[in-house]
Order: structure tokens, then C-alpha cells, then sequence
């Protein structure tokens, strides 16, 4: 089965198979791993969105020390690595999907480790390189690449 947008950024080279042991530091591993399960992330994200909603509403109970505020946003963190294939590979595809489910009264904020983190760790020569890839990727889309 063919998927015309996967393949415009999937490499032909890297074996799909090669996926059942992770990612093994390779972006597109890390992508083509979320859309094999598109759907079902899609489903999960947009559970915890509505289950944060739901506590919101049940809690309107205010005091000194705790107040809901009636506004309709939910603040959503994606904690991950840029330094490996996983989460520098399908980081932006995550908040895409979230950002979906959010009213404009939300946000997104990312909490990530860069590859300091794996310094003096055995087989990790492509941190660097993921990170830069990933920390390019964020540039792109914020718009601070120069056109």
C-alpha cells in the first residue's frame, strides 16, 4: 500500500522492516513509527485533551488556593529528545496533531534534552545531527529561516 505523503520525505534506503528494534537514532524511523499509528495517537491526544476539559469542568470550585478559569484552554507540554531518532523525529508531527484538538486559548510548549545529554554514551554519533536537523526544523516553521 502506498502513501503518497510518506513518500515524499521517507528514504528508500532505510528498510521499513528495520523499525521493530526503534528507531536506532534515523528521524525518519522515528516519523514513519507515528504514522503507523496515526489514527490511534490522534485518538489517544485528543483523550487526555478532553480528560483535562472534564476536570476542569468538575472542579469549579474555587478557594484561595485553587480557581478553574472559565476559559476553555488547556496547557499541553510534549517532553521528549531531540538528540535520538524518536523525538526529533516526529516532535512537530505531535503538536500538529495536538494543536488540532486545542481552542485558541491553548498552548503548547515543548520540553526537550539536547545531545549533551549522551555525551560519553556508546553509539550515539548521530545526536548532533538530529538535534541540528530538528532545531532547523523549528526554525522553518516559526519562521526565523531566512526566505
Amino acid at each position: 500500500m502506498r502513501n503518497d505523503h510518506i513518500a515524499e520525505w521517507w528514504t528508500r534506503d532505510i528498510s521499513a522492516a528495520s523499525l521493530i528494534s526503534g528507531a536506532g537514532q534515523i528521524r525518519a524511523r522515528g516519523r514513519l513509527a507515528l504514522f503507523a499509528k496515526v489514527a490511534d495517537i490522534d485518538a489517544l491526544i485528543a483523550q487526555a485533551i478532553n480528560a483535562v476539559r472534564e476536570i476542569r469542568t468538575s472542579k469549579q470550585v474555587f478557594s484561595d488556593n485553587f480557581q478553574v478559569s472559565s476559559r476553555d484552554g488547556v496547557e499541553v507540554f510534549i517532553v521528549g529528545s531531540l538528540a535520538g531518532g524518536t523525538g526529533s523525529g516526529k516532535f512537530l508531527d505531535v503538536a500538529f496533531l495536538t494543536r488540532e484538538h486545542l481552542s485558541n486559548f491553548s498552548n503548547i510548549t515543548g520540553v526537550f534534552v539536547l545531545p549533551r545529554v549522551f555525551a560519553n554514551i556508546p553509539q550515539t554519533h548521530l545526536v548532533k545531527s538530529n538535534a541540528y536537523g530538528a532545531l532547523k526544523e523549528i526554525e522553518h516553521f516559526w519562521g526565523l529561516s531566512p526566505s
